[in-house]
C-alpha cells in the first residue's frame, strides 16, 4: 500500500485555486509571486502547496519564472505539431494562442 498524506480542506481549496488560475491563464500564466500576494499566502506555506501541483505534473516549469499548466503545453505541441512549415507556422501559433487579433 502506498504512503498517502492527508492534506487539510482549506490546503486543497487553495491548491485548486491555484491550479485554476494557471489552467485559465493559457498561454500567458501569472508570475507565482503574483498568485501567492492575491491569495495572501505566507511563502512557505505556498512554495509547499505549488510544489504538490509540480509533483503531480499538473504545472510544468519552463524556467525560473515561467509555469504552465499541463493542457496549456499538451495543446501548445498539438499546436505545433499540426502546423505548417515557415511562415505558416508562425501564423498558425499566433492565431490559436491570441497573438494575433482581427
Amino acid at each position: 500500500m502506498g504512503y498517502e498524506t492527508k492534506m487539510k480542506p482549506e490546503d486543497q481549496e487553495l491548491i485548486q485555486k491555484i491550479e485554476n488560475v494557471f489552467k485559465r491563464s493559457g498561454f500567458a500564466p501569472p508570475l507565482e509571486e503574483e498568485i501567492r500576494l492575491k491569495q495572501g499566502v505566507d511563502l512557505r506555506h505556498f512554495k509547499n502547496m505549488i510544489h504538490s501541483l509540480f509533483e503531480r505534473g499538473v504545472l510544468v516549469r519552463l524556467s525560473k519564472k515561467v509555469v504552465f499548466h499541463r493542457d496549456s503545453v499538451e495543446s501548445a505541441r498539438k499546436i505545433v505539431l499540426a502546423g505548417k512549415k515557415g511562415d505558416r507556422l508562425l501564423y498558425s501559433w499566433k492565431k490559436r494562442t491570441g497573438g494575433l487579433k482581427k
